[in-house]
Formats: structure tokens, sequence, C-alpha cells
């Protein structure tokens, strides 16, 4: 049995649709994977090198502060004020545990 052009050409339109798809369900896989572990990383770093804080305004972070900055926004809109990078000569990880 052969295939006419039209026939043929909706074939390979749905195994695109197809290899599509499974490369988003990969990509999402990937994502869903990346997301766990950093997770894990998080519950791992959050009681050594941490600050955990629920905030009633906006936070000033200074240079002698936890690189690890965990953040509860308490239901309000705040601002995240960081050292200059000359004064911190680190980098910082802030981590919005808001619901």
């Amino acid at each position: 049995m052969s295939l006419t052009e039209q026939q043929e050409q909706l074939l390979l339109a749905l195994v695109g649709r197809v290899t599509d798809i499974e490369a988003k369900k990969k990509e999402q896989s990937d994502l869903n994977a990346l997301e766990s572990i950093i997770q894990n990383w998080t519950k791992l770093l959050i009681p050594i090198a941490s600050s955990k804080q629920t905030l009633s305004g906006n936070k000033t972070i200074r240079p002698q502060d936890p690189a690890l900055q965990v953040l509860d926004c308490n239901g309000g809109n705040r601002t995240v004020f960081l050292p200059s990078a000359s004064k911190a000569n680190k980098p910082y990880i802030v981590i919005n545990s808001s619901s």
C-alpha cells in the first residue's frame, strides 16, 4: 500500500507533534527533578548557614548576614535591599517562602 503525498505529509506532521510532546514531557520531568534537588539542598542548607524570617516590612541584608536568606513576606509586598558587591564580596540566595 502506498501513501499519497497528502497522507505522507499528515503522517510526518503527526510524528513531529508526538516528538514535540515527548520533548516537553522530558523538559517538564527535568524541571521537576531540578526543583526537587533545590528543595533538598535548601532543607540541608537552611539550618547550617541561613537566616529564616517572617517580614513585617522591607528587609536590608547586611554584608555580615548569612548568604542564604529564607524570607516569608507575610502576605505583603516586600523589598529586599542587598549590600553592594564591593562591601559584601559574596553571592546571596534569597528564597521567598511565602505561600
